[in-house]
């Protein structure tokens, strides 16, 4: 009873852990900072930044691999000198071209892939199923864009402030129609007065770990059934030799 109870748990914690969600979280303010996280773990980024060193570093340790390659040149040709003995000098008679060609390794001939446009049409097809329903299962949550449009020509403020508008709102309405998207707030304006732009955006994305395994199953299974149909093609050495 107790190793059905054991099993029973095994299966419970699984199962809650595929149908728990993964977490992208983009931030965009003067740079992009980008947060992975599954249940209570951090998957990305692992590590802190490291901070950048100084460029007067850098410099003193270049010129100290600068004088130790100098060195090491010095110590082999004082070498190649004590190695040759007096009265004898060394050849310089350039080196036939028969012992050039006899030291040179024989290349490799390489076989031709047989990749045509019917072969790269099959592929894309077997890819595209799983792929368009792994991006509509992906949801969008918390959408926020403070976007203050600024240049150093009113112009050209003017110009840029309705190019955005143009892009950017068709773009959130698509979104809002084919994905599952909570969009919080969309904030587009022109400022005369600023000569740079000013963009703040946040936003997560999440999709269930559950939904990610079988689509990435389902994608594998249909390019392995396509690239068997195509082996012989993709793989003309092991044809010939089965001949």
């Amino acid at each position: 009873m107790t190793g059905w109870i054991i099993f029973g748990s095994i299966v419970l914690l699984i199962l809650i852990i595929l149908w728990q969600s993964v977490k992208v979280i983009f931030v965009y303010e003067n740079e992009l900072e980008l947060k992975v996280k599954f249940l209570f773990f951090t998957i990305y980024p692992t590590k802190p930044k490291k901070k950048k060193k100084p460029k007067k570093q850098k410099k003193q340790k270049q010129k100290k691999k600068a004088e130790k390659t100098a060195e090491t040149k010095s110590k082999t040709v004082t070498a190649e000198k004590s190695d040759t003995k007096p009265g004898e000098q060394v050849s310089d008679a350039p080196v036939s071209d028969n012992k050039i060609a006899d030291n040179k390794p024989k290349k490799k001939e390489k076989t031709k892939l047989n990749i045509n446009l019917d072969m790269i049409m099959d592929f894309v097809r077997s890819a595209s199923p799983p792929l368009k329903r792994l991006f509509k299962k992906i949801r969008w949550y918390d959408v926020y864009v403070d976007w203050v449009v600024g240049s150093d020509d009113a112009a050209k403020t003017a110009l840029m402030y309705g190019g955005i508008c143009s892009v950017l709102y068709p773009f959130f309405k698509w979104l809002d129609t084919y994905f599952t998207a909570h969009i919080k707030e969309i904030n587009i304006e022109a400022d005369f007065s600023k000569e740079k732009s000013d963009i703040f955006a946040y936003f997560v994305l999440k999709l269930r770990l559950s939904t990610a395994l079988a689509c990435v199953i389902w994608l594998a299974v249909r390019v392995l059934k396509t690239y068997l149909k195509y082996s012989d093609e993709l793989n003309p050495s092991s044809a010939k030799k089965g001949k």
